[in-house]
């Protein structure tokens, strides 16, 4: 009993824990967030030469594309969708179109506003938060979208009771958790929204420095004899998530 309560006094300071959640609670309160991990991202030039002659190509998002580094194979993909229009001398191509490495995840949530205790979490703790989006459908009945922003970017004292906003916070296991507004500090939901959260799930630094890159599957719907792809910028930028001790400090 005496172990248990001096462990458990040590939890109580961020000093003294050595827990990575009593960490991140104690520094919650002083309103600083660990940094999660952190994506690389490359940029690709591609000049493409279709069959025809259509008016413009588009890349969509989630195109992949794959790089190897020390013999270990990394995925990079396209998170949005770019528009190629077809140039004043007939040539469609595409300058830094940027591509992050990882796999883009989706989870979706049906609100029950009868339980008080339902949580919305991100099941893998290995994501960049700067790619979490958060739309909320009306209902299965009702396909209107909304688009949530982030509440943790802003002041918080500016934030109304009809924005539409969500906030997160690293919970048990290194995961993430999304919660939303009360009515009076953002939009609450209601009973029978369908909450749907993206974001890509990535392995930090180890996708760091990758120069060379190939395409998964087709581009802007066309084969590879159809196109040519160079690098404009090597893979930079990939971090780990905070650790305990940076967060402490």
């Amino acid at each position: 009993m005496g172990y248990y309560a001096n462990m458990l006094g040590n939890e109580m300071f961020l000093d003294s824990s050595s827990l990575r959640e009593s960490v991140v609670s104690h520094a919650k309160h002083l309103n600083v967030h660990p940094t999660s991990r952190k994506a690389s991202r490359a940029k690709l030039n591609i000049n493409f030469t279709p069959p025809e002659n259509p008016i413009s190509l588009i890349i969509g998002k989630n195109t992949n594309f794959e790089s190897s580094i020390d013999g270990v194979a990394y995925n990079y993909t396209t998170n949005k969708t770019t528009l190629i229009p077809r140039s004043s001398t007939g040539t469609y191509s595409v300058t830094g179109l940027e591509i992050i490495e990882g796999k883009i995840l989706t989870k979706s949530y049906s609100v029950v506003g009868a339980d008080d205790t339902q949580r919305f979490v991100i099941p893998n703790p290995n994501i960049d938060v700067s790619t979490i989006t958060v739309n909320v459908q009306k209902s299965t009945t009702d396909s209107e979208v909304f688009t949530f922003s982030n509440g943790n970017a802003v002041d918080v004292t500016t934030i109304k009771g009809t924005d539409r906003v969500y906030f997160l916070q690293e919970v048990e296991g290194g995961k993430y958790e999304i919660t939303f507004g009360d009515g009076a500090v953002g939009r609450q939901l209601s009973d029978g929204n369908i909450v749907f959260i993206e974001y890509i799930v990535t392995n930090g630094t180890g996708g760091n420095f990758a120069s060379t890159f190939t395409a998964v599957g087709s581009v802007a719907q066309l084969s590879s004899s159809q196109y040519t792809l160079t690098t404009n910028e090597s893979a930079t930028g990939g971090a780990d998530a905070q650790g305990i001790e940076s967060l402490k400090f």
